[in-house]
C-alpha cells in the first residue's frame, strides 16, 4: 500500500522494503531488564566519559518501569512472578560506602559515620568471661 502511494515521488527513497511487520502483535518473550549503568545508545561506546547524572536516572527509571510492566503482564497471564528474575537496582555513585560496614551514605553523613563505624566495628564480637 504504501509503495503504490509513495511511488514516483521523492519519498520513494526512504520506503524500507519488507513491508509491515507480521508479528507486530505477537507476545514478546520475558526477559529483564538490566539496571542502569550502562547506555542505552549503542553508538555511544561504555567508556566515552562519565554518564551525566539526569541521564543515569532517566535509564534507572526506564529500567524499573519496564520490570513493572513484566511483572503486570505476567499476572494478567496468571504466571508465578516468583519466577520473573529480580535486577536489583544500581547504587547511587554520588554516595560514599563505609569500608566497615558497607553501608553507603551522602558526604556529611559519611563524615560523621565512618569514624564512629571505625571503632563500632574494631570492638570484640563476644565478651571473655573472667
Amino acid at each position: 500500500m504504501t509503495k503504490q502511494r509513495v511511488a514516483g515521488t521523492e519519498a520513494a527513497a526512504f520506503v524500507k522494503p519488507g513491508g509491515p511487520k507480521a508479528a507486530a502483535g505477537a507476545p514478546r518473550p520475558l526477559q529483564p531488564v538490566a539496571a542502569a549503568g550502562g547506555s542505552r545508545d549503542p553508538a555511544r561506546p561504555a567508556g566515552a566519559g562519565p554518564m551525566p547524572a539526569w541521564k543515569a536516572q532517566s535509564e534507572s527509571l526506564r529500567a524499573a518501569m519496564q520490570n513493572m510492566r513484566l511483572v503486570k503482564a505476567a499476572l494478567a497471564r496468571g504466571e508465578d512472578i516468583r519466577n520473573i528474575p529480580v535486577v536489583p537496582s544500581a547504587p547511587d555513585p554520588s554516595f560514599i560506602q563505609c569500608p566497615h560496614c558497607g553501608r553507603r551514605f551522602n558526604q556529611k553523613a559519611a563524615e560523621r559515620h565512618i569514624p564512629s563505624c571505625a571503632t563500632t566495628s574494631a570492638r570484640p564480637k563476644f565478651l571473655k568471661a573472667g
